[in-house]
This record gives C-alpha cells, structure tokens and sequence, in this order.
C-alpha cells in the first residue's frame, strides 16, 4: 500500500509537470506563430491554429473526384493535377519571327560594356545567404535555407564555384529547373473538384540563392537604364499597392471638383504569370540592352523545366511546363514587370499598374469625349497585349462611370469583340471602388463585416492560458485587425466621417476584449493604457507618412506629376462639405494642423550609384575578440575592447567616431589620436535628426578625412570604431530603408579608398566603458552643439516618420487632456 501510494504521489507529481511543460509549450508556440501573423494571413489559417493548441482535430481535404466518381488513391491523384497543370502549358502559339530570334542570338553573342556578366563575388553569395528566411518550405533536393546558412566559408565558397560555372557556361543542373507542387484548396469551393485547388511551387533553395543573385543584377540595370514602365508599382523597392490605389482616388476626386465625367476600366490578364511566352521575353530582355551570359543564362533558366505534383506521401510523373514563369522565383516577377513595361500611355489617360492588375483612366467635360478617349486607349490595349502574346479576358474586363453630373444610359464599349460589362462597385487591390461619387461605402461596409469575424478570434482567446496575455492579444488586434481596417487609408481616408466611426468601432470592441474590459469602460483611458491612439488619429498619421515617403522619392515616384502639381486641383477654391479634397490637400490639411511644413525637406532615396556586383566589401566587424553579453560589467568590456585594438589593429591608422543628441540639437564628431585631430559638426535640423544619422555622418566625415590627407596615413590600414551597433548593421544591409543617402555615399568613398590601395575596417565598441578614443569622442561630439555654423544633413525617411510621430502623439496627449 506504502508502494502504491508512493507511485501515485509520484504519478500526480509527474502529471503536474507534463501540463506545466504544455502549458509552456503552448504559449511560446502561440507567440511564435503571432509573431509571424501578417495582415495578409487567412483569417481560417487562425482559426486552425487556435483548434490544434485547443487538441482540435483539423479536418483533411476531401476526396477528388474524376468524371463523377471519387478518387482515393494519393498517386493517382496526383497524377490528376499534374495533366491539367500540363495542359495549361501548352506551346502551339510559342512562335517569334526570324528577325527576334536574330537579334536575341547577337545579344548572347555580344559582351561588351556588360560588366554585369562579370563572375559572382563571395561578397555578393554572403550578402544573398544572409537574407535567405529561415523557414521556408525546401524543394525536391531538400537542402534547407537553415543549412545553406550554416555553412562554413569554405563550402560557400564551393557554392560559388557552382554558381559561377553555371553563369560562365549557361548550364543550369536539373534540379534547379525542377518544381514540387504542392495543390491548396481555394476557401469557399468545392473541393472535390481538380480545378478548386491553388498550385504551390516548392523550389531548389540553392537555385533560389543564384536567382537571387541574378534577380539583383538585373534590377539594378533595369531601374538605373529606366527600362520599366514608370507607372508599375508591382514588385519594385519602394513602391506598394497604395501607390495606385491614391493616384486613381486622386483622379476621380479631381473629376468630381472640376465636375467631369470619369471612365475607368479595370482589365484581367487571364493566368498572365502561367502564360508568359518564353521567347518573346528573351526578346525583351535583348532589347532591354541584357547581353551575353545573363541573356544566354536565362534562356536555359526558362526553358526545360520540369515539375511534379505531391499529394500526401505520392509524388505524380514528372512533367513539362512550356509557359510562363516558375512560382517562387525572385525572378519572375522582374520578368514579367520587363515584359510589359512598353504597355501604352495614352495622351491624357492615367495608365495603373500593380503586376498583372491593369486600370485606365480618363476624365473629361461631357460623356462623349470620355467614351471617345476611353475607346482609344481600349484599342491601344487589345494591340499591346496581342502583340506581347497576353490573352484579355472580356468576361472580368469592368468599366465604371464617376461623375456628379446626371447622365444617360452609357454606350457600350467592346474588348475583342465582347461587351464590357458597366458595374456599380468594383474590387481593385483589395479596395472596393463605388460609382459614380466615390463614397467608400461598400468598402467600408464589408471591412467592418470582417474586423467583426476578427474580432472572434480575440474573443476566443480571451479565455485561455495559452493565448490571453494582454501583450499578445494587442499585438493580434494590431497586426491582424487593425492592418485590415487601415489597409488602402491613404485613399479611402476620403470617407465621410460617419463611415471612418464605424471602423472605430471595431477597434473599441478590441481594445475591451484585449484588457478585460466592460462595455462601460472610457474608451479613451482604454486607448491610453493599451498605447493605441484613436483609429481616426492613426489613419491621418498613417496618410502623413504615406505622403513624406513619396516625397522622398522624388520625380520617379508616379504620384509625383499626378498629384503634387495637379494644377486643376491646386488652384480650385474648395467648398467644405461639398467636395472631398484628394489626398494630398487633405494630408497637407492635416499637417498644418500639427504644425508640420507640407514641404518638409525629405532626402530622395537614391538607386545606389556603384553596381551591386562592384560594391566595395566594407569589411564591418560587430564582435570582439571575446564575446559579450547583455549586462557585462564595465570593466570586462574594456578590457576586450582595449584586447580587441591591440591583438587586431595595432598597425591601423584609429579613428574614433561619436554622434551625440540632446532636446534640439544634434551633433557629430571624429576623433585620430595618432595625429591629435578632433573635428566636430553641429547638424542642420537637429530637432528632428536621428542619433543613427548622426553615428552614420560621423562615419562617413572619418572615411572623407582619410579620402583627403593621405600623407598622414603613412600607407597604414584604417580601422574606424563606432559604438552604434545600428550603423553598422544598416551598413552590411544595404536593401535597409534606414538612412540610404549616408550608406551610398559611405560605400563611394570606400570605393575611392580601395582604389588607392588602404583597407578600411569598420569596428565596433561598447559605449561608455570609459574607453578613451570612445571617451574622447563622445566628449567631442557633446561640444559641437556649442558650434554657431550649422552642416547640412538632409533628413531621410525615417526622420520624416518620427516627426509625424510626434507630431500625432502630441495631438493625442492635447485631445486626451
């Protein structure tokens, strides 16, 4: 009995145990899958999630069926999918003249002045590798990123010798050529049936890496040659689907003021990626100016590719895809951007592009001129997409009338031979567009029916022990809630104030699930406790940052002759109450009201100036001799800090660098032992100035120093020391939108410095470990905000965010008090 009794303490002890673990295990899975929720992310993919930590069972796909009977053999399903994928790729019409294949056999013939063909650097592989995801799906070969960047240099090194004989010799291994398919059933439909279903393409993830690469080098040359049309905003840097979104709203809101009529039509490339002629966009790319390895490279990249169709365990045939472009490569959506970048521009016709999402626009004074340039730039189309083998699809083609004017029944307008269908609402990327005044009602509408079936998830969750940290429901209501209601705001921030309270609604309910709050609580300290601002200040904050990122951009952004200098909007007296202002007027109206200048100076985002495959190698050490950890005693950082100078750099030429900030003054300083120099410069618009900004000029006032008093250098290496840690990550990530006119110009100057033959390093120390180059600094850089003279240093994006930050927070704190 003694025995039993010991055993079932010892049971009860164990079991006690094990739920603690799940318990543990629950709620860091939860919060790992929370930090992966995008707005995007399928409200079902939640819900299964919160069913498998709840011990629910996730229901399988049904069985398909073929011809009305059911099929339950995996294999043979699989086969199912992989003929009619195959059947899509069909090459009967794959044909270009003798006078194409011509020029494309000169331009892979042809190498000079195309140094992008050069060989790959390890600099460029590293640089690709350290932005590989960590978990992504691997293809056939089963090689996963994980492994890819756990590789030691040697074996990199191996990997670019493969990548660069396949560059060198055009031969493109199987493997890469070869796709996995994986079937996923569209919600809503019938899953029984083949057709219901959306193929994934798992692909090799050392193809994905020479892709990468590849995609790289041709972005660069085709954004720096302006071989893209200027309209596509599609999977271009510093573009986004709002960029559109804004110019159409923008264009029928000035229609409406300046009481015309507007037509636009909203086009559908049917399967536009699955349907890509390979040898028309070998065509392209030749006469895009893309010559030798690229062009012969690429040619085999499309061509003889293979795929197969897994279902469960089974694997289907393989089979050949003669169209379109492989799903899941970084490089086809360039392609296809180059593919149709010569899409027509009519005369007076707003042209929209996002990827395959097509619209055009027209305005004019009667219905007539409308109907007669809408026509026009209709039959410019159909002429453009036949030529580039792209097939219309009639039956999606929309058409919509805005105008406050009362018109007659419209004429019909035709798209190869077929009627194009008049309609009252119309979703384009995701934001629901009503005629013909543009109330946002519809929209607005079914986002509030949404943010509802959201908010369910919140309400699930509120009762568990693995989900109901106040944290984590925020941070759901934030990136899956919110996200959605402000999704497009820049453009539907036009609403009525009446429509905008019901999306603030939505986020009240949330805020009461998420801090256990009743229905009586003061919304108003419910969104000072949870840090959320009202959704209505949010929105305008949201389109103030929207509109200084565009201003950043300068004369390439495609709103920027649209809507800054739209002289027919400029000029119009506006009637309050009568005419909803477009958004630029209602952004600068904002702005002032928070006494920020509309035209706030934002420095433009400039297309790195040296070629990504000529970039020098900034050699950026972020580690010392001895590792360290978070809340290392002071004296132990030095110490490796002064081992780390004298085991590594003892015959380097020190620099010291130092930024310093206080309420409104920003400053910069260097400081060389070795020659007694110690320069200090108080910024320009140091209020609103960065510290990352300001660690970042002193870098580059450093390596400007050595640039100009080389005799002093004595033909020493150069070791530059920093404590921002920040700097120098944004340094070895130059996609990083953080402060990118400082890191082109710092990685020019370490191009004129490798030139005369010095390296320079780029170290990082601790701060205020008493380090005396650091000290001396610091010390320098906390005296120049004494200086009279001010040194220009333009502000980048992200000091524009900060300043609307403030700017709203400021607001939010006057209206709370």
């Amino acid at each position: 009995l003694q025995t039993n009794t010991a055993g079932g303490d010892n049971y009860f002890i164990c079991a006690a145990k094990a739920k603690r673990v799940i318990k543990i295990t629950k709620r860091e899975t939860w919060r790992n899958f929370c930090s992966k929720l995008t707005p995007e992310t399928p409200t079902q993919e939640v819900w299964n999630m919160i069913k498998k930590m709840k011990n629910g069972k996730i229901s399988k796909n049904p069985i398909l069926h073929e011809n009305g009977m059911p099929v339950k053999d995996e294999r043979t399903q699989a086969n199912i999918f992989a003929e009619k994928i195959e059947a899509l790729s069909d090459n009967l019409h794959n044909q270009i003249t003798e006078g194409q294949k011509l020029t494309i056999n000169q331009a892979k013939e042809e190498s000079i002045n195309t140094d992008y063909n050069k060989r790959f650097s390890i600099e460029e592989l590293r640089e690709c590798i350290r932005t590989l995801p960590s978990e992504k799906a691997t293809g056939e070969d089963d090689v996963h990123n994980m492994f890819l960047k756990k590789m030691p240099a040697s074996k990199q090194r191996e990997l670019l010798g493969l990548i660069n004989r396949s560059w060198r010799t055009a031969e493109i291994p199987k493997s890469w050529k070869s796709s996995l398919i994986i079937p996923i059933p569209k919600p809503g439909k019938d899953h029984t049936n083949p057709d219901s279903y959306r193929p994934i393409s798992l692909l090799s993830c050392i193809s994905k890496i020479a892709e990468r690469m590849v995609n790289t080098r041709l972005q660069w040359f085709l954004e720096k040659h302006n071989k893209l049309s200027p309209t596509q905003c599609g999977f271009r840097k510093r573009r986004s689907t709002e960029d559109p979104l804004v110019r159409l709203e923008h264009q029928v809101r000035a229609c409406l003021i300046n009481r015309q009529v507007n037509i636009t039509v909203f086009f559908d490339l049917e399967r536009a990626f699955d349907t890509v002629n390979h040898d028309q966009l070998i065509y392209k790319l030749a006469s895009a100016g893309i010559k030798g390895n690229m062009l012969a490279w690429t040619e085999k990249f499309l061509k003889d590719r293979t795929f197969k169709v897994a279902i469960g365990n089974s694997k289907s045939e393989e089979k050949h895809l003669n169209l379109g472009l492989p799903q899941g490569s970084s490089l086809s959506p360039t392609f296809f951007n180059l593919l149709i970048s010569d899409i027509p521009h009519p005369h007076n016709t707003l042209v929209q592009e996002y990827a395959d999402d097509l619209a055009i626009s027209v305005s004019a004074n009667s219905l007539e001129e409308a109907i007669t340039k809408i026509e026009n730039a209709i039959r410019a189309i159909e002429q453009w997409a036949t030529n580039n083998r792209l097939n219309l699809n009639p039956a999606k083609t929309k058409a919509m009338i805005f105008t406050k004017k009362r018109l007659p029944n419209p004429p019909t307008l035709t798209i190869k031979g077929n009627n194009i269908e008049w309609v009252k609402t119309f979703k384009y990327l995701g934001l629901t567009f009503d005629a013909p005044t543009l109330t946002w009602k519809s929209h607005i509408e079914e986002t509030c029916r949404q943010g509802t079936q959201r908010l369910n998830i919140l309400k699930a969750l509120a009762g568990t022990t693995w989900g109901a940290d106040r944290a984590l429901l925020l941070q759901i209501y934030i990136v899956f809630i919110r996200s959605k209601l402000t999704y497009g705001m820049a453009a539907v921030s036009s609403a009525a104030d009446s429509r905008i309270k019901a999306l603030n609604r939505i986020q009240n309910a949330a805020l009461r699930i998420a801090l256990g709050a009743k229905n009586t609580s003061p919304i108003t300290a419910l969104q000072v406790e949870a840090n959320i601002p009202p959704l209505d200040l949010y929105i305008r904050e949201y389109c103030s940052k929207y509109y200084i990122k565009s201003r950043s951009q300068g004369e390439t952004h495609p709103m920027m002759q649209d809507m800054l200098e739209d002289q027919a909007v400029e000029n119009k007296l506006w009637t309050p109450g009568v005419f909803k202002k477009p958004f630029t007027k209602r952004t600068q109206q904002w702005m002032r009201w928070w006494n920020v200048p509309a035209d706030l100076q934002i420095e433009d985002q400039p297309l790195q100036t040296i070629p990504p495959w000529n970039r020098p190698p900034l050699n950026i050490q972020l580690e010392l001799t001895e590792p360290v950890k978070k809340g290392e005693c002071t004296e132990r950082l030095k110490a490796i800090a002064q081992a780390t100078m004298e085991e590594k750099y003892t015959n380097h030429l020190h620099i010291f660098t130092d930024g310093s900030k206080v309420e409104k003054s920003t400053s910069s300083a260097i400081w060389i032992p070795e020659q007694n120099i110690k320069k200090g410069w108080k910024l320009e618009e140091g209020e609103h100035t960065t510290i990352m900004t300001a660690e970042m000029f002193a870098i580059k006032k450093a390596m400007e120093w050595t640039t100009l008093n080389q005799f002093f250098i004595e033909k020493k290496d150069i070791v530059i020391f920093t404590d921002s840690m920040s700097s120098l990550q944004a340094l070895q990530n130059f996609s990083s939108s953080k402060s990118p006119s400082q890191k082109n110009q710092i990685y020019n100057i370490a191009d004129l410095i490798m030139e005369k033959n010095f390296t320079i390093t780029l170290q990082w120390v601790p701060s205020h470990t008493g380090l005396a180059g650091n000290e001396a600094a610091d010390e320098a850089a906390k005296d120049a905000h004494a200086l009279n003279t001010l040194t220009f240093c333009p502000l980048g994006p992200e000091e524009g965010k900060n300043i609307i930050r403030r700017a709203a927070h400021k607001a939010w704190q006057e209206d709370y008090n």
